[in-house]
């Protein structure tokens, strides 16, 4: 096994027929201390033929430390025989995060540091404003936010909730949903700091927006929070148990915000 340190990537070339976790916990750790979000292993130069089930237990061990400094771990293009053998391993293959390439996996890193490095420090008037898209409603809800944050002086939090779905590990890449939430963010900070508000932003990976908006509403000491709902509600995505379990648990005020129906 050769471990080698490119930028902010492990790569990974050789053998994989024992558990090499020993071999490259330093240069993990070295990664992580330049890149506390996460790191990304290249699996692309693994020799597929020389693989066993002892040596993908090598991920089971990067996965448990990684998790346990609260960071992410993508591994990007893992051969075939090495994706079947990690199947064989309990909790490896259903909660390690797979990318097809390093640029996907990077590109999903990078949007969790670009987050927090704009993260301040809490305050008492703070307004969270929850978004997923770029629509007119969606503006409506910002001019709101703005209004109510110029008010009391205090910054506006943008969050974007990636949910993932159950059969995904949390940490899995989605490179378009992910690329939406860069864009989305950058369109309505935009238009907020027209309106002479301080934006922080917030991406969270999530199986239930609603929760992680009550845990934010608890960190950052929000007053108000602001929810966009669809002007029509899609029965099969129907919010309403959210919107009903957001209101019982949420601290603070909340304001469920839906545009006007076109006649």
């Amino acid at each position: 096994m050769i471990v080698e340190a490119k930028e902010d990537v492990l790569v990974l070339s050789g053998s994989l027929t024992q558990n090499y976790w020993e071999t490259i916990r330093t240069a993990a750790t070295l990664l992580l201390k330049r890149h506390p979000s996460g790191i990304v292993i290249d699996c692309g130069q693994l020799n597929e033929d020389a693989v066993t089930i002892e040596g993908v237990e090598t991920f089971r061990d990067a996965l448990n430390y990684i998790v346990s400094k609260n960071a992410r771990i993508i591994v990007a293009k893992v051969p075939e025989k090495v994706r079947e053998a990690l199947t064989q391993v309990p909790g490896v293959r259903s909660q390690l995060p797979i990318a097809d390439s390093v640029d996907a996996a990077r590109a999903s890193l990078h949007l969790s540091e670009e987050t927090e490095k704009e993260m301040l420090p809490s305050t008492t008037h703070g307004l969270l404003l929850s978004i997923s898209d770029s629509k007119d409603d969606e503006y409506q809800a910002l001019r709101l936010s703005c209004m109510i944050a110029n008010y009391r002086k205090a910054p506006v939090h943008l969050i974007y909730c990636i949910e993932i779905p159950r059969a995904l590990p949390i940490g899995a890449p989605l490179p378009e949903k992910e690329a939406h939430a860069r864009l989305a963010l950058e369109d309505v900070e935009r238009l907020a700091k027209k309106q002479g508000v301080a934006v922080i932003r917030h991406v969270q990976r999530t199986r239930d927006w609603s929760e992680t908006l009550v845990r934010l509403a608890n960190e950052l000491n929000i007053e108000t929070l602001v929810v966009t709902i669809p002007t029509v509600i899609d029965p099969s995505h129907d919010v309403t148990p959210r919107i009903v379990s957001l209101l019982r648990s949420a601290p603070c005020e909340v304001i469920i915000y839906r545009a006007k129906k076109s006649s």
